[in-house]
């Protein structure tokens, strides 16, 4: 957010319709964080327990949800302060 903010808002001048700059990257990082986290945590989690996914009967998609809901209480927190 810091880097966001000395470069586009301070260097560039971008605009943010009045809103304070910092405020607004961290607003458009808050989500981008969140997706990028989903997806490497959930591809991660399929890599790693790929012998579980292989077996039988087992439900798939246990796995990347459980990483997802992780990233969304994290997401929570930091949206919440």
């Amino acid at each position: 957010m810091v880097v966001f903010s000395v470069f586009f808002g301070g260097l560039a001048k971008m605009p943010s319709d009045g809103i304070p700059y910092p405020i607004f990257s961290y607003v458009g990082l808050l989500p981008w964080g969140l997706f990028a986290n989903a997806l490497l945590n959930a591809s991660r989690s399929l890599y790693s327990n790929q012998n579980m996914v292989s077996k039988v009967y087992f439900p798939r998609l246990v796995l990347p949800l459980s990483s997802v809901l992780g990233g969304i209480v994290d997401f929570g927190i930091a949206s919440w302060c």
